[in-house]
């Protein structure tokens, strides 16, 4: 029986001598037991006991000499790594209820003063700024503005600075409660403007911005002043516009694909190729199109091609209210205007006249006009027809005196002057145009004249589009641009109380004329001091442009030698 046993006990002692083992292996984690186990375990005989001992001492192996190199190796393999201590929570702001609580950035609202823009902070003039709120990476803003519009002295801010400033800004973008400054300023007029923002787009993304930019006019004017970086932001960067990015995502793969992101580029491209957008992407773009003709400074390429032409010929012109964009408008003409800044005002008159809604001014002083043109029922959204029923209205002295009649005067004359702007004979004659005056450049109603000199080649709807038009610019100066810029000094000088309109400056030129030929026969004027008369009105375009200009001069003659009774003699030095 002893026997039976035996082996059992042998396995029940060896697994006890292995755990011992273990045991002190795991000393540092584990305590050794009070007594041994086989010590423990009660003996039947001494003949049992002496068998186990010497079981026990057969099966157990000789330990190795353990050195002090091994025992620290294997404490410290045993002993768990010091735990990592937690990374701080980033700092909230939740200042507007209306939005989400919002993680602020690198915990002071603003980049990372130690991260792509070290270098360039190092030197440049940002470097004593204080981070926080925004504030570096405005500065940094100003100087890629500064740099981008070619700015004496302006810095050169490196690329991966640049993306950094505007992943800033991206983030801001999306919430209003990124964006401290902007929080604190709008909190009142978030909360009793924008209560309903499902109106804003698809995404929660940037909503509360989107409302304070819609209703900018009735902003507080510390909010306005946020409001208006935020959309500097976006007009430099679409990405900082959540909305924007998200519907025109496929469109600028499609089109703009390989513009460089910021400096209003990849906008610039959209507008461009308005035509093909999806019309989400279109209303989006249109928006911020909508920003920027009430602030110039917000149409970044066109800004930056203009900002040496404003400071020349509208130093004075406060931003704003469209007032610098109508201001350099008038001015394109001047001598020494840049052609860049002149393509780039064009081409924004062009999308004007061709869609009424981009001009702000337009539609806040036609707003009721505007209402008869949208109801007809040609209207059918065509935004152009809302622009020639003003004008057609107009003509017909439907519009009282007042803002909005300012306004469409004005769009009459830029048709008059340039063919682009004139919807209606742009599109009858498209054809003829590029058949007969394909060369001749646009402006200065250049291409309108190179049509009528052409009137027998004329297609029959040119034609009788063309008399339309001169029919109706026949009655007043103003829409004779050739003949008004020929004899602007004269009108000036024998004109400026007779009122434009219903033809009485120009038939009071003619009449005057035929007083002016009798008298200047009686004047002993020759022939050929005709001729030099009218080699002086030279810059008149036309035919009609330079009979008026001559008798214009015509009259300054008889003026000079009545005042001298009617000497002969002087009248030739008049000429």
């Amino acid at each position: 029986m002893g026997a039976g046993r035996s082996p059992s006990r042998q396995q029940a002692a060896a697994l006890l001598l292995v755990a011992a083992v273990l045991c002190s292996t795991w000393k540092p984690t584990l305590q050794q037991p009070a007594a041994s186990p086989v010590a423990a375990t009660p003996a039947t005989s001494s003949n049992t006991a002496a068998t186990a001992t010497q079981t026990t001492a057969a099966a157990t192996p000789a330990a190795p000499p353990t050195t002090p190199a091994a025992a620290t190796q294997t404490t410290a393999a045993a002993t768990p790594a010091a735990p990592v201590p937690a990374k701080p929570a980033a700092k909230k702001n939740k200042q507007v209820e209306l939005a989400p609580e919002a993680d602020v950035q690198n915990d002071i609202d603003d980049i990372d003063v130690q991260g792509k823009c070290k270098e360039f902070l190092s030197s440049s003039v940002c470097k004593d700024v204080e981070a926080g709120e925004g504030g570096v990476a405005n500065c940094i803003s100003e100087a890629i503005s500064a740099a981008e519009a070619g700015e004496e002295g302006a810095e050169n801010v490196p690329d991966d600075c640049q993306e950094d400033v505007y992943q800033f800004m991206i983030t801001r973008g999306k919430n209003i409660n990124a964006n401290i400054p902007l929080a604190k300023a709008c909190k009142a007029d978030a909360e009793k403007l924008c209560k309903n923002t499902w109106v804003f787009g698809p995404t929660a993304e940037g909503r509360i911005i989107a409302c304070l930019r819609e209703d900018k006019d009735k902003l507080s004017k510390a909010c306005k002043a946020e409001v208006y970086k935020v959309q500097m932001a976006v007009a430099t960067d679409y990405r900082a516009d959540p909305e924007m990015a998200a519907l025109c995502k496929a469109d600028i793969e499609q089109y703009c694909k390989g513009v460089k992101d910021g400096g209003g580029r990849v906008t610039a491209c959209l507008r461009s190729t308005r035509a093909q957008l999806k019309s989400e992407c279109a209303e989006a773009v249109f928006r911020q199109e909508l920003e920027a003709d009430e602030d110039l400074r917000l149409n970044i390429v066109v800004y930056r091609k203009c900002l040496s032409d404003k400071k020349r010929f509208c130093p004075d012109v406060a931003p704003g209210s469209s007032r610098a964009r109508d201001c350099l408008v008038s001015a394109r003409h001047e001598d020494g205007f840049s052609p860049a800044c002149r393509d780039e005002l064009e081409a924004m008159i062009e999308a004007r006249v061709h869609d009424f809604r981009i001009d702000a001014r337009l539609r806040r002083a036609c707003k009721d006009q505007m209402q008869d043109c949208v109801g007809m029922d040609i209207y059918e959204g065509d935004e152009t027809i809302v622009n020639i029923c003003l004008q057609d209205n107009l003509a017909q002295g439907l519009i009282p005196d007042g803002a909005c009649k300012n306004m469409v005067y004005e769009y009459q004359q830029l048709a008059a002057q340039d063919i682009r702007f004139d919807v209606p004979l742009a599109d009858a004659c498209h054809d003829d145009r590029q058949k007969l005056c394909g060369n001749v450049p646009p402006g200065s109603a250049r291409v309108i004249r190179c049509l009528q000199t052409q009137r027998e080649k004329l297609s029959s709807h040119c034609r009788a589009e063309m008399f339309n038009e001169e029919v109706r610019f026949s009655e007043n100066i103003d829409f004779q641009f050739p003949m008004k810029q020929a004899c602007l000094t004269e009108m000036d000088r024998y004109c400026k109380d007779v009122p434009h309109g219903q033809g009485r400056v120009i038939r009071w030129v003619h009449l005057v004329g035929r007083l002016l030929l009798a008298a200047a026969a009686a004047a002993c004027l020759s022939h050929s001091q005709l001729l030099s008369a009218a080699r002086r009105c030279r810059q008149a375009a036309g035919a009609v442009a330079a009979v008026a200009c001559v008798l214009a001069r015509l009259f300054s003659i008889i003026a000079f030698c009545s005042s001298n009774e009617g000497s002969a003699c002087l009248c030739t030095v008049c000429v």
